[in-house]
């Protein structure tokens, strides 16, 4: 259980802002006293985690409670599992009892709140990371005061056996609906190895890590509540509680690795991240032409600009410098698009002898194969497609959904070279199928990008054949099909290879015992996560290739279940939507 929802009235509160519908829902839940266990908890000191915040995150329709961290004045750090489709937060700093109204206490609503884009409850962990940015400025008080952050040098620091402690409201047992703590309560815990045989209960990505149920011989974790709680070790914010196996006795808590998520909170917030490395950061953009920084009220900002762009700000700004990097498109960039592409800044990693099964491709040899980097207006993510005429990439609707435009890379096969075999186009003409609600899980995961002009076909761009009409109730069971992409081999958004890698495998039942472990509706198929004894699977960047078997496109990779060892990858099939992309395209079907 990662949060715990309550049904709220929409009436106003006493303690609300005025211009919202919504009361504080944590006076509906019964306050209880704390037992002599409490999870391994004490009670705080009054204000001496002065970082500490209260969240009550609202839906349209309900809400829940979790905690936060203090980073600067305008921003509080918290979990995406959190924040992930609510839309108000109402934000108490500087409190020790939740239900009295003391005067240490700010009380704001926000509904500035910034979840990591590659975050999916559909697949678990990774990404659970979000901010919260304060409506206005709030001034530091002897009970308000933010907590440092890692600096860039412990990115790769592990923290094993180091103590940290954390703080929150939650309940003291999990399963309760109606019950909270008024005071702050806090536990100190020691991290543990993900090799632990306690951290392996739950499979955690390689940007979490777990905390010991046990700590002095008493029982500690966090409980249902504290969701977002910082862990904090030496006065450093060192991990996000993300979720707890049940409150149970002696179980781990798994918390985001703040570290992970420097260059993420640095963008999105007005935090410095050591100010001396940013200055050697901002040297290195300077001389490569990609950055602008901006520091403006002693507070650095990260922004992106074409060269027909100039920083304005306002008369009130007092800003001290202002660096200006122009950040000049790729020599693969269509010159009117003002992004960069982002793959630029993500690791290049050479095959591993496994990579997830996989093999490298011989060059131009899956010529439909398309390299995509969709955009919304402040982020980007790479995905697959498959060509399948002049004018028409097939994908997924998870990779296209929300975005306004996608860089379409044909012909490739290291996409960090310029090839002569490549096309690079910009689309803004991208086709999501009406019937897709990331919400209600994936069904009708299936998008088209139109091509701003029909291309040539060369030896190294041609369409993939499409199945005939006939091909509808065919169920490909056992047969063996082909899969191919840049994506990680690790369940990581910030790797990605450079040369075109591709797998075998085969596809199997619904009703395989492999397959259930997801709900997989009537328009997916599933294929095995191992082939001739070799573990196979598409991974993170892989979303939204095609599946061929025979020359025949019948699947797009919609997603994969943390890309583990074994465990199959979910295809839309294409048999299925023959008719909604004739009659999206200029495709004729047989």
């Amino acid at each position: 259980m990662k949060t715990i929802i309550f049904v709220l009235t929409l009436i106003c509160s006493t303690l609300a802002a005025p211009e919202s519908l919504r009361q504080h829902f944590r006076r509906n839940p019964k306050q209880i006293n704390p037992s002599p266990r409490v999870v391994g908890g004490n009670i705080a000191e009054p204000h001496s985690l002065p970082y500490q915040v209260f969240l009550e995150f609202y839906t349209e329709t309900s809400g829940k409670y979790c905690a936060g961290s203090l980073i600067s004045p305008n921003y509080v750090l918290t979990c995406a599992s959190c924040a992930n489709g609510t839309v108000e937060v109402l934000v108490t700093l500087g409190a020790h009892n939740i239900y009295l109204t003391e005067p240490t206490q700010i009380n704001v609503y926000s509904t500035d709140i910034i979840v990591h884009e590659d975050f999916s409850e559909l697949y678990g962990g990774g990404n659970d990371i979000a901010l919260v940015k304060l409506p206005k400025t709030i001034t530091y008080t002897d009970a308000i005061q933010p907590v440092a952050l890692p600096k860039r040098a412990d990115i790769d620091k592990d923290y094993i056996g180091e103590v940290g402690r954390m703080a929150g409201w939650g309940v003291d047992f999990g399963f309760t609906v109606d019950v909270m703590f008024d005071v702050l309560r806090y536990f100190d815990a020691t991290v543990i190895s993900r090799h632990d045989k306690e951290c392996q209960l739950y499979e955690e990505t390689d940007d979490m890590f777990c905390t010991s149920g046990e700590y002095n011989d008493t029982y500690v974790g966090p409980c249902d509540g504290d969701e977002g709680t910082g862990l904090v070790s030496d006065g450093v914010l060192i991990g996000i509680n993300a979720f707890n196996v049940y409150c149970l006795e002696s179980l781990p808590g798994f918390h985001t690795r703040v570290a992970s998520f420097l260059d993420w909170i640095s963008y999105n917030s007005d935090v410095i991240i050591d100010q001396e490395r940013l200055i050697e950061t901002v040297m290195d953009a300077l001389i490569d032409n990609r950055i602008i920084y901006v520091l403006e009220d002693n507070n650095w900002h990260y922004k992106e600009q074409d060269l027909t762009k100039t920083i304005e700000l306002s008369d009130e700004t007092m800003k001290t410098i202002i660096f200006v990097l122009t950040l000049i498109c790729s020599t693969l960039a269509a010159p009117e698009s003002p992004r960069p592409h982002f793959r630029r800044n993500f690791k290049q990693i050479s095959p591993s002898p496994r990579v997830v099964g996989g093999n490298i491709a011989e060059p131009h040899s899956l010529p439909y194969q398309v390299f995509l980097e969709f955009y919304t207006e402040t982020y980007g993510k790479y995905c697959g497609g498959s060509l399948i005429s002049p004018n028409y990439i097939l994908t997924c609707a998870s990779c296209a959904n929300g975005t306004v435009e996608v860089l379409v890379t044909l012909g490739a096969h290291n996409i960090f070279l310029t090839e002569p075999a490549q096309i690079n186009v910009y689309s803004t003409d991208i086709i999501v199928h009406e019937g897709f609600n990331e919400i209600y899980g994936p069904f009708n995961d299936i998008a088209l990008v139109k091509l701003p002009k029909a291309i040539s076909y060369t030896e190294a761009i041609q369409p993939v054949a499409l199945p005939k009409r006939a091909d509808v109730d065919k169920v490909y069971i056992g047969q063996v099909g082909r899969v191919a992409g840049w994506g990680s081999d690790n369940g990581l958004r910030d790797e990605i290879f450079d040369v075109l890698r591709y797998f075998d495998t085969t596809v199997i039942s619904s009703e395989d015992k492999d397959c259930d472990l997801y709900i997989t509706p009537e328009d997916m198929f599933c294929t095995a996560g191992e082939y001739e004894d070799v573990y196979v699977s598409p991974c993170n960047g892989d979303e939204g290739s095609g599946f061929a078997l025979g020359g025949v496109l019948i699947g797009i990779n919609a997603f994969n279940v943390y890309c583990l060892d074994g465990l199959p990858g979910y295809h839309t099939s294409v048999t299925i939507y023959l008719d909604w992309i004739s009659d999206n395209t200029d495709i004729v079907i047989e």
